[in-house]
Parts: C-alpha cells; structure tokens; sequence
C-alpha cells in the first residue's frame, strides 16, 4: 500500500487502480470546477477535467513531497478549466476583452475574474431584452449619461414610429 500522495501518483502511471485512487482524491476539486463551467454539461465538464488530470499524472516528474504533487495536479485541473472558459468567452461579445488576460496575475486573482466572467454570462442570459442590453452597455463601460442617450434615442424612435 502506498504511504504517500506522491506515491500513489508515481504508481498511477502503470496501475489503473491507482489512477482511480488518484481521480477519487481528488473528486472534489473536479466536481467544483465542473460545477462552475456552467457553459458545458456538469458530466462533459467533469469528464474533460478528469482527462486533465489523467494527462498531468502520466507527464508529471518525480514529486518530493505530496504537496508539490498535489500543486501540480491542482494547477493541471485549473488550467484545463480556464482553458475551456476562454474557449466559451470567444463565443460572447462583451467579454471578449478578459479573455486574455497578462501573465503576470496570480491564480487567486484570475480564478476571480472567471468566476466573474461566468456569473456575468449568467446574469446576462436571464435577462429581457431591454435590460439585457443596458447591462452590455455597462459591460461595455459606457457612462450613465451615454446610456441613458442611447436608451431614450430608442425610445422616441419607439414613439415616433407607433
């Protein structure tokens, strides 16, 4: 029996057993990253991130303690996780601009604006019309003044043409 995390990943590379062992430790983190990844099915999410993490045990090196393994598993997860969220913020207009984001953020920070992003679109989805569009107005940082110009442009178009 492994006495370690890091053994049991070193192990999950030739035993499909300890693979399983692997994904079920870490079962939570997927399944909260499935969760978030609204955009997508929960079991094609989770599936997609298992396949991460598959990927990351059979390329990591040798970890000399748990934690630097569980770092990098946990990292692998994540990025697959971003990977998808950039991959569905291409598909929508008014967050085009966060989907790349500089290098030099740290993961707590990046993790935050896609959770942003991903209530964001959410919100944006529920909307009615009408309001869905003065909420992509003010994602798209336009001033209180240059909405409300827009908005009663529209309006007295409304009313002209009734």
């Amino acid at each position: 029996m492994n006495n370690s995390f890091a053994q049991l990943v070193q192990s999950a590379k030739q035993d499909s057993v300890s693979m399983e062992n692997v994904i079920t430790k870490m079962n939570p983190l997927l399944k909260k990253y499935s969760k978030k990844a609204f955009f997508l099915d929960e079991d094609d999410a989770y599936q997609e991130l298992i396949l991460a993490l598959i990927e990351a045990v059979m390329r990591i090196d040798i970890c000399k303690t748990d934690g630097e393994c569980l770092i990098y598993l946990k990292n692998a997860i994540y990025y697959k996780f971003v990977h998808l969220c950039r991959d569905n913020a291409q598909n929508s207009t008014y967050i085009d601009s966060y989907a790349t984001l500089p290098n030099d953020i740290s993961a707590d920070v990046e993790s935050s604006i896609y959770d942003l992003i991903i209530d964001l679109n959410a919100i944006n989805l529920s909307l009615k019309p009408a309001t869905k569009e003065i909420f992509n107005l003010i994602c798209a940082e336009y001033s209180d003044s240059e909405i409300a110009s827009i908005v009663d442009c529209q309006v007295e178009l409304t009313h002209f043409y009734v």
